[in-house]
């Protein structure tokens, strides 16, 4: 756990205090301090209560300890030109038992993985003093890796044969992967960590509109149509289209996605290969405004509609209303409105998705 310190004087403080460390005959030891004030700030490490030579920096390594090593108290002075400070006081300790030998048997090396799938976590731990090592001595956790830094997504958990869910919503990023820890301790508290790293299975889900060259919601992030997106397999994405946009100076209704119910929003799991969605627009053009003895009404859909046309006065009396059902994708309607007394008229397309109302003026 890390606290917030404000210190307004410069004052050397330590944040970080080095910790008692236990070894093997023949490892190498270390201890890290970390401290705040006014820079720059200088690092002396004492042994036993004399300086060590060269050793000014904020970690302290030891090479090859052997048993004569064990016992030694270190501490290390932390000091700038406002004053000086001393970290706490650790010991090494050296010990001629070894450390257990850990494997990670699942999942396997090179395993992958898909969002919301599970996996069985099972290890494998013999120490040379105790023999095969008990369930209770093994620790398993897991970090989640994203760009340069990492969240933990499961806690320390005691036993073998557990069970972890890979995350299905939330982060959408593909530079994600997880590392999977298993510690092994001994009868005599010596521990041992190994880890393994799960990828993600990745897969391209093509966007694409008609007409292409539209916008797409797609999370949080606005992409222009068509866009390849690489997503992981098995993660939730959400994607949404405007109810109305414009292109070429002129309006584009929308539709349906390609492969479900006229609805703007759709959230989708990647699949587990390659996939293409089209958001699918209707375009439709009124002209000319004003008009004198035709009105054209211009509509380019991506599939049979039927539309209803009416136009009434300004006070709500209805003029002219009637249905058609376009079995083309692509007509032009041609209104005669002749008869109509000038004026400003209102003009409504009972479209599938929603009514479209205009102002008509009639010269």
């Amino acid at each position: 756990m890390w606290k917030v310190i404000y210190n307004p004087t410069g004052f050397p403080v330590v944040s970080k205090h080095p910790q008692d460390h236990l070894v093997s005959v023949g490892e190498e030891g270390r201890f890290m301090v970390s401290a705040m004030g006014k820079s720059p700030i200088a690092y002396q490490w004492v042994k036993s209560g004399s300086n060590l030579s060269g050793e000014t920096s904020s970690e302290l390594f030891l090479e090859n300890l052997q048993l004569p090593d064990s016992g030694a108290v270190y501490y290390c002075i932390v000091s700038n030109d406002v004053g000086t400070v001393y970290s706490d006081s650790v010991m090494m300790m050296v010990t001629t038992n070894t450390r257990p030998e850990v494997k990670i048997l699942l999942p396997e090396e090179n395993a992958t993985y898909a969002g919301g799938e599970v996996i069985q976590l099972v290890g494998e731990a013999t120490d040379q003093e105790d023999g095969p090592l008990q369930n209770s001595a093994y620790s398993w956790w897991v970090d989640f890796h994203h760009n340069t830094h990492t969240h933990p997504a499961m806690e320390p958990v005691s036993g073998n044969d557990i069970f972890f869910t890979f995350i299905q919503k939330g982060e959408v990023s593909d530079n994600v992967w997880y590392r999977v820890y298993l510690r092994a301790t001994d009868s005599k508290g010596m521990p041992s960590t190994t880890y393994l790293d799960i990828e993600p299975r990745k897969h391209e889900i093509l966007i694409q509109s008609r007409p292409n060259g539209l916008e797409i919601l797609v999370d949080n992030e606005v992409v222009v149509t068509p866009y390849r997106l690489i997503s992981i397999e098995g993660v939730i994405r959400t994607f949404r289209a405007s109810p109305v946009q414009k292109l070429d100076g002129k309006s584009l209704n929308f539709s349906r996605w390609s492969f479900t119910d006229p609805v703007h929003q759709i959230k989708i799991v990647t699949p587990h290969n390659d996939t293409t969605i089209v958001a699918n627009y209707a375009k439709y053009g009124i002209y000319p405004n004003p008009v004198s003895d035709y009105l054209i009404i211009e509509y380019n859909s991506v599939e049979p509609v039927e539309i209803g046309i009416s136009i009434s006065t300004n006070s709500g009396a209805l003029m002219m209303e009637w249905k058609e059902t376009f079995s083309e994708f692509n007509f032009v309607k041609k209104i005669d409105l002749q008869h109509l007394a000038k004026g400003i008229y209102i003009l409504v397309l009972a479209l599938p998705d929603g009514n479209q109302v205009y102002s008509i003026v009639k010269n």
